[in-house]
């Protein structure tokens, strides 16, 4: 919309209309705000019904063309002598103090 429309439109409102336009507005916010959350709890009824149905007729997602979401496995890099393991993702372990690289698993075997 025009900036200057919208300036000209603001000076025509008096001062009762305000209140009420004011009031408008959050009432328009509040349907907004109810329109969203009635759509999420839509889509979670929607979705736990498609998984009830593929459930019930043994239907996958490959069946459906589309692939499950594969983890790949993390190689683990530090270990220390209790066996307490770390794959150097994430938060630092309590259990690892000082020098990473004294937990360093070599490559060819452990530091065991």
């Amino acid at each position: 919309m025009d900036t200057h429309i919208e300036s000209e439109e603001a000076q025509v409102l008096s001062s009762k209309e305000i209140p009420e336009a004011d009031a408008l507005l959050a009432e328009e916010r509040d349907v907004l705000a109810r329109a969203k959350l009635i759509a999420a709890r839509r889509k979670v009824l929607v979705v736990e019904s498609i998984k009830k149905y593929m459930t019930e007729h043994g239907v996958s997602v490959e069946d459906l063309g589309g692939a499950a979401k594969k983890t790949k496995k993390v190689e683990v890099k530090y270990r220390d002598s209790a066996g307490n393991e770390w794959t150097g993702r994430g938060r630092q372990p309590k259990w690892m103090h000082g020098d990473k690289s004294l937990y360093l698993i070599n490559k060819g075997g452990s530091n065991e």
